[in-house]
């Protein structure tokens, strides 16, 4: 946190005073800020990096954690030669000091304007992906934080980024779950699981989950999973397309169909015919990520029905909030509804430009006796989560997913290889909106 600047200064002050002399390790410690607020530390032999860390900025519990961990790494030790953890905790002090005192001297006297405090539930910059996740040993949401400078990724309470610190929203409680007996509305991973990286593999157990629990029309599940690998990078793009499960009969499992591609999809939201309009836009708002409707009649003279319609309206764009007046004063405020929406219709949209910017799959009656009729909870809330925490994976910048002629800009997203997948499907996707 950036407040415990001063308190790292005056731990590493007393280090300063002691006379203890040189601390004796047999690897190197090299520290410096990722962003404003944390410190990675490397440990290096003969230059190399063997490990790393990284915390925030006076975080002593952390650091005896990371002390005591570098004392039992075999990869650490040099011609038999072991470190004391205290002697580690004490060379992880005094490399934070210097990083800490180089990074200030650098950024002369504005040091202190990343001070604001801001929720969301993720971020990226040059130095960090974060992404909101559910921390199972805490029972609360936490973040997930990529670090670029080292390659790994650590479980963190806040972000620190040049501007000031991240936080997860206020509102998780009761909002946000992996899944499971955790009560909420909102889906997101619990940890990072590298075999995602893996993405033909993923592809395949992508599919494999799908086709388990529904049973899609043709080639329409090829195009659900280019889907959900889309709403995994949403945010790298400034346009998108919704996706319908469409039926006029009832039994034809669209509901079914809704639910199982919108568990894996990215922060998917799932809201009903009977959900509060402000609720709704509020948490699409703070939240983001994909919106999962069922059972919505767009025609009724509902406030909700109003509401969606609106944000149907903004939210294929990345540059068009939808404006409403809020609060005491009446005054207005933009609300954000970018990302990816699904939804589970018997009818059409009321704006045929909506109609026009929908993939829409129509169910069939089911032929297949394996799919089970009623959804076995726990393994598919399992089954889910794991595929969740297999397409949390972190790449790089954008630049090389999309065409030469898009002229985008680099944006750093969670993963990159599945854009080039995404373009690749689009021209399949035309014949699936309109066929029966």
């Amino acid at each position: 946190m950036l407040g415990d600047r001063d308190a790292a200064r005056r731990v590493s002050d007393k280090l300063r005073e002691a006379d203890g002399g040189d601390i004796r390790l047999p690897f190197d410690i090299n520290a410096h800020v990722a962003s404003r607020g944390s410190v990675v530390y490397i440990a290096a032999i003969n230059g190399d990096r063997v490990t790393s860390a990284r915390f925030s900025v006076g975080d002593a519990d952390k650091r005896r954690k990371v002390a005591s961990e570098w004392a039992k790494d075999m990869r650490l030790r040099v011609n038999g030669a072991t470190a004391m953890t205290t002697d580690i905790r004490e060379g992880l002090e005094r490399a934070e000091f210097a990083a800490v005192e180089a990074d200030e001297a650098k950024r002369g006297d504005d040091g202190d304007l990343g001070d604001v405090t801001g929720e969301a539930a993720g971020f990226v910059d040059d130095a960090v992906v974060a992404e909101l996740a559910w921390s199972h040993s805490d029972g609360r949401a936490d973040f997930i934080v990529y670090d670029r400078a080292t390659g790994e990724a650590n479980r963190l309470d806040s972000v620190a980024t040049a501007a000031g610190t991240i936080t997860v929203p206020s509102i998780s409680a009761g909002i946000v779950t992996p899944g499971g007996r955790v009560r909420g509305s909102l889906y997101v991973p619990s940890e990072h699981d590298p075999s995602g990286e893996d993405e033909t593999r993923l592809r395949l157990d992508v599919t494999a989950f799908i086709n388990r629990y529904v049973e899609l029309p043709g080639d329409a599940v090829r195009v659900a999973v280019e889907y959900v690998l889309l709403s995994w990078v949403f945010d790298v793009f400034d346009e998108l397309p919704y996706m319908a499960f469409r039926t006029a009969d009832a039994g034809r499992g669209k509901s079914r169909a809704l639910e199982t591609v919108g568990a894996i999809c990215r922060r998917p939201m799932f809201v009903g015919g009977g959900s509060s309009a402000a609720a709704t836009l509020r948490l699409l708002d703070v939240f983001g990520g994909t919106l999962v409707a069922d059972e919505f009649d767009f025609k009724r003279d509902t406030e909700l029905a109003a509401t969606l319609s609106q944000i149907l309206n903004q939210g294929f764009q990345s540059n068009r909030p939808l404006v409403k007046c809020t609060g005491e004063d009446n005054a207005p405020r933009p609300f954000t509804c970018f990302g990816p929406k699904l939804f589970a219709l018997r009818k059409t949209f009321p704006d045929d430009a909506t109609e026009t910017r929908t993939l829409s799959i129509y169910m069939r009656q089911r032929t297949r006796n394996d799919i089970p009729l009623s959804l076995p909870r726990a393994q598919f809330d399992t089954e889910a989560l794991a595929l969740r925490n297999r397409l949390l994976v972190p790449g790089g910048s954008s630049t090389s997913a999309a065409s030469p002629s898009t002229r985008r800009s680099p944006r750093p997203t969670w993963r990159t290889v599945s854009i080039k997948s995404a373009f690749r499907c689009w021209p399949s996707l035309g014949p699936m909106r309109h066929a029966p």
